[in-house]
């Protein structure tokens, strides 16, 4: 509605008051019937103005209530401009925001001239299973966390639990600058009896000063399983051809890889092997003095094979070997196996026998005269058929044979 509509109205409603209270004059006495007759119309005229006048205000008042809305009244903070705001207010938010975030003060932690801090494990993680007797390398890397360096007059020095065959302290070799890492190794041997063991260690200074982790105490440490690997020595050949006495000629596989064996420069850290033994207690706890081949399979599924050097095969030869586990497993299910190749040729399975932990063994007798002035390489194999956990087996006296025609 404009503002010279609203100047209109007002105009017509100030007439129309004025004519209504002019209708309201009284003739005096003497006056004429034609005035009283012109004051009676200007009365009327005045009055129905007057209506009009009051109800185009009203309807133009509705209709603009129903096309503009209202305005709302906002927060007096969003009416204001900011450079409006008065001093007052202003002030108030400043000290109401020192007030509920106060500014922290960092305090400074000196560090220790000896402190060590462990970054990982190079060699024998915790718990890497280990064959009894063998011999292993144990390698931290640590980093120097102090504010001190590190020099040769340092030394790593046994502390705690199994020192498992190391000495009792070695010099660092070389110089370890604050913020620097060094690996420190120490030489080992895992225990002859089977078992977990752990070993701790810690630094000292020059001046005899023993530290650790995070300048305390707290010292980094080995931790093995020992398998229950233990090996005779291997013995000479009593027959034509001795597997047991050639053990260290063979070519061992295994699916986890490299095997253990009782021989020079082989592995002894594998958790397969196999081993010598002179005098097996085998299933049923029946005591032989018999030479035998023994396989650790050391999970469910798992395989070994040893691949043999060549022979060649005379008439009556026959191969001979008895089969079965050791009395040590509170479970066995295996499959053994013999397999031969000609010449490196293709290879063929000469016979499966499947065996459990039921106080009995089988005995294999194979008429190899069918391969006479062949060089025939056998190959000695075990499958683990456990639902879980590893088996121990055996090759009681395998060999080959001469029995005649």
């Amino acid at each position: 509605m404009s503002k010279r509509f609203f100047l209109v109205v007002l105009f017509l409603l100030a007439a129309a008051l004025i004519l209504a209270s002019c209708g309201s004059f009284i003739p005096k006495n003497g006056e004429d019937s034609v005035s009283a007759q012109q004051t009676q119309v200007m009365e009327t005229v005045s009055a129905v103005l007057t209506q009009q006048a009051f109800e185009t205000l009203i309807a133009q008042a509705t209709q603009q209530a129903q096309v503009t809305p209202l305005p709302t009244t906002a927060p007096t903070a969003t009416q204001v401009p900011p450079t409006q705001v008065e001093p007052t207010q202003v002030n108030t938010v400043v000290v109401s925001t020192a007030t509920t975030a106060p500014t922290a003060t960092k305090t400074s932690i000196p560090l220790p001239c000896n402190s060590a801090g462990f970054v990982k494990d190079v060699s024998i993680p915790d718990n890497t299973e280990l064959a009894a007797g063998a011999k292993f390398t144990k390698t931290w890397r640590l980093v120097n966390s102090g504010t001190c360096t590190w020099t040769t007059d340092y030394d790593v020095v046994f502390s705690e639990g199994s020192a498992m065959g190391a000495p009792a302290s070695v010099a660092l070799k070389g110089s370890v600058r604050p913020g620097e890492t060094v690996d420190i190794s120490v030489d080992m041997v895992a225990p002859s009896t089977g078992g977990t063991y752990k070993g701790t260690w810690v630094l000292r200074d020059g001046s005899d000063k023993l530290f650790g982790l995070s300048g305390g105490k707290t010292g980094f440490w080995v931790s093995i399983k020992v398998s229950a690997y233990k090996s005779d020595a291997v013995p000479s050949a009593i027959f034509p051809y001795d597997f047991t006495a050639s053990i260290c000629s063979a070519t061992w596989k295994s699916n986890a890889g490299l095997v253990t064996l009782p021989c020079p420069n082989v592995s002894q850290q594998e958790e397969e092997w196999a081993a010598v033994s002179m005098n097996p207690l085998l299933e049923g706890k029946k005591q032989e003095d018999e030479r035998t081949i023994v396989m650790h399979l050391d999970s469910p599924n798992d395989w070994m094979q040893a691949f043999y050097p060549a022979y060649t095969i005379k008439k009556g030869d026959h191969f001979i070997a008895f089969v079965g586990c050791m009395n040590s497993n509170s479970a066995c299910e295996t499959t053994f196996s013999l397999d031969y190749r000609i010449d490196n040729g293709s290879v063929t399975n000469l016979g499966k026998w499947n065996e459990s932990l039921d106080g009995k063994y089988t005995k294999i007798d194979i008429d190899l005269s069918q391969f006479e002035g062949k060089n025939l390489s056998l190959i000695l194999g075990a499958s683990n058929k456990n639902s879980s956990g590893g088996i121990d087996l055996f090759w009681l006296s395998p060999s080959i044979q001469n029995l005649g025609s």
